[in-house]
């Protein structure tokens, strides 16, 4: 979607908004509707009834008339008030609720897309501008308020037209002119600032960043070992100065709007008080009409002015809305295909594959073809650079390849349903994360799962002894940011516990191990190699690690250098042959003997 459809646009993303609304929280538009009616009684009972009380205290002052007049003043505002302000916390407590649903559906989005995307600097971006476009430019629902308050400011300007009609049809056409004059500039003025606002959104995701890792736990070391914290501040303070520079100007195109309308307000001000000063000198009008018709235009001008601005800023919404579009219809290339998963057992095959990440000039991956047989450990070994971590996130379909084919039981990959074949792997990568659950939650997640069958997966990773010493078991937190009892995990324990995660998945029938070891001490890498058959059971398994003598428990190893597959066989035939992975393993062994 581009933004080049002028008025359509405007409709569209109107009755887009409309629609998400009225399908997140219905009430919402009975308060807000109601809210407009109210809202447009309110001014009527303050420019009538004060003609009424004047007449009659110039007239014949007679006290029950006057005590009347004032009762239905203040009754009439007391009420319609108090009808506003219910309306208006109701529709303040649903948009939260609406709000939130938003941001859950922008979240669901950015987790369903591709994985290459999250890697792009450019699409954050475009996700921070798309996070604008329910509250746009601050003001709150901006686009729904707007077209209430047109629809409202009808029946306001209908009641006032007709007061005004009676004293001078032409003074209407020229409070209009003015109120339309600044109109103008005010809109120049708004669209100005809602650009600013786009550019502005790059900058508050790289601030928050910066934020929430001075205030993360898992940086505090960091900070605190290589004195970060000056050195992150003015990473800090100079987005913040960037930011105050949009700010500045977003002020100034304000400001100058502001003193503009400034200026016609006092115009229309001088006119009309003037013109009806005038009238009551000659007899024309009454000081209860004064009073009235002062009133009515401070009034139609304000309704005036509430329309004119409603509408410039539904213009300026498709700025938001060009955003949203673009973000929310960002391609989902790889959750196109919606093919059966072939059954079980599974042979995975890699048919003259290479991959080339974008605005790459070389392939990370070159003309690789092997197959993973059912049930069989492969061991993936090679320099840093060679294409490791290339060849698992094709693997597991995180990107498709440029070249090749990836075949389950002879079935392209990418004609299988994304989130079926996902559900066959598992996973413990080199980076994982934990989480600030507990332990059973940061094994199953939602999933049912009995505290029993957590806690033999967490020993038989390796954490038992750990377990034990923790008076809530299975249900201790993870770091002490959500419970001051939780416990932090060592390097090797975290591993152990992400085991247990992959493991813990029943439908997973490959294993991707990438460096499931390396934060272990050797007694318990030990006990993970002696358990290795069985951990993985009978499922296959592509083990990843630096550490070369762990592909002694591979069926076969594939040695990768340069992108490309050097050498391919067992344990002992790569050894034997005198090549690549011979070289490596004994470059490692010289220290170990």
């Amino acid at each position: 979607h581009r933004g080049t459809g002028g008025g359509m646009d405007v409709l569209k993303s109107l009755l887009y908004l409309w629609r998400y609304v009225w399908d997140f929280n219905k009430s919402y538009v009975f308060y807000a509707i109601a809210y407009q009616f109210t809202s447009a009684l309110l001014p009527f009972s303050n420019i009538l009834m004060p003609k009424y009380i004047l007449d009659e205290l110039v007239g014949q002052q007679r006290m029950p008339v006057l005590l009347l007049y004032i009762g239905i003043l203040v009754s009439a505002n007391l009420l319609l008030n108090v009808a506003s302000n219910f309306l208006n916390g109701r529709m303040t407590t649903t948009k939260t609720d609406i709000y939130y649903k938003f941001q859950m559906m922008l979240s669901r989005n950015i987790a369903q897309s591709d994985y290459e995307q999250i890697e792009s600097a450019a699409f954050l971006d475009i996700k921070e501008k798309a996070a604008r476009f329910l509250f746009a430019n601050g003001t709150g629902f901006g686009l729904i308020e707007a077209a209430l308050n047109i629809i409202g400011k009808v029946f306001v300007f209908a009641g006032i037209i007709g007061i005004l009609s009676t004293l001078n049809v032409w003074m209407i056409a020229i409070f209009a002119a003015l109120v339309l004059l600044s109109s103008f500039v005010e809109s120049r003025a708004r669209k100005t600032i809602a650009e600013l606002d786009l550019e502005n959104a790059k900058i508050e995701r790289k601030s928050y960043y910066l934020v929430t890792r001075m205030e993360d736990f898992r940086t505090g070391k960091e900070i605190r070992l290589y004195h970060l914290a000056d050195y992150l501040i003015e990473k800090i303070r100079g987005h913040f100065h960037s930011a105050q520079r949009i700010k500045a100007k977003q002020v100034t195109k304000k400001n100058l709007a502001l003193d503009f309308g400034a200026v016609t307000t006092g115009i229309r001000d001088l006119i009309a008080y003037l013109y009806v000063v005038y009238e009551v000198i000659r007899g024309g009008i009454s000081i209860g009409d004064f009073s009235m018709y002062t009133s009515a235009v401070y009034q139609f001008s304000s309704a005036m002015t509430t329309v004119m601005q409603s509408f410039f800023d539904i213009q300026q919404y498709k700025v938001y809305f060009d955003a949203f579009q673009q973000y929310i219809h960002t391609p989902k290339h790889l959750r196109e295909s919606s093919g059966p998963l072939p059954k079980a057992p599974y042979v995975l095959e890699f048919d003259h594959v290479s991959f080339r990440y974008a605005n790459q000039e070389k392939d990370a991956l070159r003309d690789v073809s092997f197959r993973l047989e059912s049930g069989e450990k492969l061991s993936i070994v090679g320099e840093n650079g060679a294409g490791k971590t290339t060849l698992v996130k094709l693997l597991m379909r995180l990107y498709d390849p440029t070249q090749g084919r990836i075949l389950l039981n002879g079935v392209d990959i990418r004609s299988i349903d994304y989130d079926a074949y996902q559900s066959i792997l598992a996973a413990v990568f080199q980076d994982f994360q934990l989480f600030s659950f507990t332990l059973k939650e940061n094994v199953c997640f939602d999933h049912a799962a009995s505290d029993e069958a957590i806690r033999d997966l967490l020993t038989e990773a390796g954490l038992g002894p750990r377990l034990q010493s923790l008076s809530k078991g299975v249900h201790t937190y993870l770091y002490h940011d959500m419970d001051d009892e939780g416990f932090s995990p060592s390097g090797g324990e975290a591993q152990k516990i992400a085991i247990a995660r992959a493991l813990f998945k029943a439908g997973a029938r490959i294993l991707i191990l990438d460096e499931p070891t390396s934060a272990m001490d050797p007694r318990a890498e030990f006990e993970i190699y002696r358990q290795f058959s069985k951990l993985v059971e009978n499922r296959s398994a592509v083990y990843i690690s630096h550490r070369l003598s762990s592909a002694r428990f591979c069926d076969h190893i594939l040695v990768l250098k340069d992108g490309g597959i050097a050498e391919y066989g067992t344990f002992q035939q790569l050894y034997d042959k005198g090549g690549e992975f011979k070289e490596l393993y004994d470059l490692q062994a010289q220290f170990y003997v």
